[in-house]
């Protein structure tokens, strides 16, 4: 069970917080119980939102976060539940204002592996989303504080809804939000088959703690790196993609004659100098040789500033 931090537009994500114990256990309790110990060690204002899919559904839980610790909770509602069919009888009482929603485009690197541009993928102008807010709601009777229940419009079907205790008006920021869970949700499952969190086999527990402890450390401060050096588009790579990236391609060496130069890189440099034919690939080499052994003898007695 982890804990993520990630800002509005995803441009990081910090594990924050972390549980590990016996898959047989319910991910309910543990998830908010992780939420407690986290906050009751952070202090209240540090989390602000805490957003979690409709498995998570605890109404007294989350009414206690808005109740003593003022962190708003944004899940999904379950076809069935009371205060979503309230919110879909109210929206068939009669004309509401529908808003519209479109999910922000994503951020791609700008250059791909080994300097090659990497065009991005044509946009597909879907139409928005149609969202419409619902608030003050009361009858989910197991939550003991008021409700925001955003709902979606789709074609041929009743329209899906998400409830927040957030007391807000802009509806297209809650659905934004939601839309966050999707990517946390792809964070969860990258650190699981791509950075290596759960390839142990030890069957000790210590052991078990130690790679999903570190493993989860390394990717923080990996993301942390990547948003102080401004380069947030790279934090939805895998570990793979990331290496590709930072593979040099800016580097050259550069070939000098008479009043001329040419700019080369390593291999093809290299397949230059190998292909030269004797005699000049013999003089080629004690020049070298000699370059060489002026360099390393310069590094022994350099010279002041």
């Amino acid at each position: 069970m982890e804990l993520i931090h990630t800002n509005r537009r995803g441009e990081f994500f910090y594990f924050v917080a972390m549980h590990l114990g016996p898959g047989k256990d319910h991910e309910n309790p543990l998830l908010y119980d992780l939420v407690e110990t986290f906050l009751e060690t952070v202090g209240r204002g540090v989390m602000k939102r805490l957003i979690v899919a409709r498995g998570f559904l605890d109404g007294k839980r989350i009414g206690h976060l808005k109740e003593k610790w003022k962190v708003d909770t944004l899940v999904a509602l379950r076809s069935g539940m009371s205060v979503l069919e309230d919110a879909r009888g109210l929206l068939r009482l009669g004309p509401v204002k529908w808003q519209d929603y479109s999910p922000a485009p994503r951020i791609l690197p700008v250059v791909g592996p080994l300097g090659i541009d990497v065009p991005p993928p044509p946009r597909q102008d879907r139409p928005p989303e149609k969202v419409v807010a619902f608030p003050h709601l009361t009858s989910w009777d197991a939550c003991p504080v008021e409700l925001t229940v955003v709902l979606t419009k789709e074609r041929r079907k009743e329209p899906w809804g998400i409830a927040t205790t957030d007391e807000t008006e802009d509806v297209p920021v809650v659905r934004h939000y939601y839309h966050l869970r999707e990517t946390i949700g792809e964070r969860h499952r990258q650190t699981k088959f791509f950075w290596d969190l759960t390839d142990f086999h030890a069957p000790d527990f210590n052991l078990v703690t130690n790679q999903v402890v570190f493993v989860a450390l390394m990717y923080t401060l990996l993301q942390m790196q990547l948003f102080a050096e401004n380069h947030p588009e790279l934090n939805r790579l895998t570990r793979r993609s990331l290496l590709h990236q930072m593979l040099s391609y800016s580097n050259h060496l550069v070939v000098y004659t008479k009043q001329y130069y040419a700019f080369f890189d390593a291999p093809e440099y290299t397949e230059l100098v190998m292909t030269i034919e004797e005699p000049g690939k013999s003089k080629l080499l004690r020049k070298v040789r000699r370059i060489r052994r002026d360099y390393l003898e310069g590094l022994k007695f350099p010279r002041s500033p």
